[in-house]
């Protein structure tokens, strides 16, 4: 409940002691019976000693006269001194002392003191929290001055004169508003009382309404038993009035209702919310859970602030978690940063029958499944090799790939094209290459500048997620292509464009191998030219909204070797009649064969 405070409009009157005139005192008046005889030589006669007795007696008898008179004349000049027409001293009225005050004087002290109350101010009156205010326009308070100072000039004593009987006032007004407050708290103790409405819900927690109330607590707040004495607080109005004062706080008993306990309601439906959770490591989150209740401190503020007798409601709502999956997930995995696809070379000419395209598919797709949905962190670098080793159980399969510029037997052969692919995604999504390797020939399966070689325990690609979130990879074999997407958070207002610049063609030269047909036909390829390459690859960075180029920057160099091109010319033996010799063994060649590698590219 708020404090009592005066209203502006109260104001309490000091006036100050009027000036006091005591009045002037008059010297006794001189009489015979005071006055020296004067002695004469004449002998005294015996016989007037009796005469002497009675002009003695007579004489007391004068002076006793006038010292009752001097003594009625005293109070008569105390009663109203000097007959000067001054107020007795200390006579107050209204607050006013107009003790010593002449009749003018008088007049003009209380109708500076009252100018500005009677007529003017509100009579102020607070019971307990309630303030009422009582307007001159309604209680007609004017005080008549004339009749006060009259009745002040007519004082014998000091005291304080009681204004009412000289003050306009409509009591009738005032009683009827004392009253209608004695009405007001005149109210039966009532305690207050909760009871609890609906039914907790049980659907699936993913479908509760966080907007929808489920239970409600109904709460009467309860009223309080009054005790204000209206015969007491009138009297004091009154009293009020009668002294100039404005202002009256009145007395009231109160016994309040118990106090609402709330908290076992809140322990018997609450449960409180779960947060959504991340796992930093997997990027894996475990949705929030709801919770269900209501503020209990809220509660008590709201039955605290609430009317004696009021009824109140208190909604039960599912509470949602602070964070939540979606919250998490938000901005995690929501772009796709670059996609990348490496057709599979298939149909090798060197093999007999379709093993060795089986082999390298198998191979593509363990290393494919071994990088596929790997998470990269912000800031955390990724190694190719430490995902598609053979020791992380992978299976793989032998294939003959070259090794520098040789064609060997390789277990997981082939998988560079899965590394060439993951590398030009990386370049796309402009992270940072920390190692990269190229082939010794230029691969088919990519342009020129733009493969990336691994080679078990020495050749590896590196890259490093500049980001400033997770990224993850998506690799896997749709038909005959390798695909890699990265999937992370593009806040970026530019896109990466790769181009690459052959500056400098070595052509391949065929040389021919003579042999005998042994299932050959002439012109049969043994081995494939490779034709070598510089190249190189620029990094252009483009606005997202028009395209326009911001910047061009070169990327790499690269150099590839040549390979040139064997094909077969089938050898026919003669026999010379002059020369029996046995022809060579038609399964050599019959030239110097040639210095290039003879077996299928990678």
């Amino acid at each position: 409940m708020p404090p009592v405070t005066d209203s502006d409009a109260t104001q309490r009157v000091n006036v100050g002691t009027g000036t006091i005139y005591p009045p002037q005192r008059r010297s006794a008046p001189k009489t015979t019976a005071n006055r020296q005889q004067p002695k004469t030589g004449k002998r005294k006669n015996p016989n007037s000693n009796s005469k002497e007795r009675i002009l003695i007696f007579v004489l007391l008898g004068v002076a006793l006269i006038l010292l009752v008179g001097v003594i009625i004349a005293a109070r008569i000049l105390m009663r109203n001194p000097a007959d000067d027409g001054l107020i007795q001293s200390n006579v107050f009225a209204a607050g006013v002392n107009l003790g010593g005050m002449s009749e003018d004087d008088a007049k003009k002290a209380l109708t500076e003191a009252t100018k500005d109350t009677y007529t003017k101010l509100d009579m102020t009156v607070q019971v307990l929290e309630n303030t009422i205010f009582l307007p001159p326009e309604k209680t007609g308070a004017k005080l008549d001055v004339d009749k006060v100072v009259a009745e002040a000039l007519s004082r014998d004593s000091a005291g304080t004169i009681s204004v009412r009987d000289y003050l306009s006032l409509d009591t009738d007004y005032i009683r009827s508003v004392v009253d209608e407050l004695g009405n007001q708290y005149s109210s039966v103790l009532t305690q207050g009382k909760v009871t609890l409405e609906g039914n907790k819900p049980t659907e699936p927690m993913d479908k509760y309404d966080t907007n929808t109330a489920y239970q409600t607590l109904v709460i009467y707040v309860g009223t309080p038993e009054y005790g204000l004495n209206t015969d007491a607080l009138y009297d004091q109005i009154l009293d009020a009035y009668d002294i100039n004062l404005f202002q009256v706080v009145a007395q009231c008993s109160v016994v309040a209702p118990d106090p609402l306990n709330l908290e076992t309601y809140y322990n018997d439906v609450y449960f409180p919310p779960k947060d959504a959770t991340l796992d930093t490591e997997t990027y894996e989150v475990t949705k929030e859970v709801y919770g269900y209740g209501f503020d209990l401190t809220k509660a008590n503020e709201a039955i605290a602030s609430a009317q004696y007798g009021q009824t109140i409601t208190i909604p039960i709502y599912f509470i949602q978690p602070d964070i939540t999956a979606e919250m998490l997930t938000a901005d995690l995995f929501r772009d796709e940063l670059a996609e990348f696809s490496t057709g599979i070379m298939v149909g090798n000419q060197d093999s007999e029958d379709n093993t060795a395209d089986a082999n390298l598919r198998k191979n593509l797709q363990l290393a494919c499944k071994a990088i596929h949905n790997q998470i990269i962190k912000a800031g955390e670098s990724f190694s190719f090799f430490e995902h598609i080793k053979p020791s992380h159980g992978q299976n793989y399969t032998d294939v003959e790939i070259f090794v520098g510029t040789e064609l060997k037997m390789v277990t997981g052969g082939g998988i560079s094209q899965v590394a060439t692919t993951l590398y030009n995604c990386a370049l796309l999504s402009d992270l940072t290459i920390v190692e990269r390797h190229t082939h010794a020939y230029a691969p088919g399966y990519v342009s020129p500048g733009l493969d990336a070689m691994v080679q078990w325990g020495s050749a590896d690609l590196i890259f490093t997620n500049t980001t400033d979130y997770p990224i993850r990879i998506e690799a896997e074999i749709i038909e005959d292509r390798v695909v890699v997407r990265l999937i992370g958070t593009d806040n970026n207002d530019y896109y990466v464009a790769i181009d690459t610049e052959v500056v400098e063609h070595r052509p391949i030269t065929l040389h021919q191998t003579m042999v005998q047909d042994k299932g050959y036909s002439e012109g049969d390829v043994l081995v494939e030219g490779i034709i070598g390459y510089d190249v190189i690859v620029y990094r252009n960075l483009h606005e997202k909204e028009t395209n326009r180029e911001l910047s061009s920057s070169v990327l790499t160099y690269g150099s590839y070797d040549k390979r040139n091109e064997v094909v077969v010319s089938i050898f026919v033996p003669s026999v010379d009649p002059e020369d029996p010799t046995e022809p060579a063994d038609p399964s050599e060649p019959a030239t110097e064969p040639s210095t290039e590698p003879s077996a299928a590219t990678e």
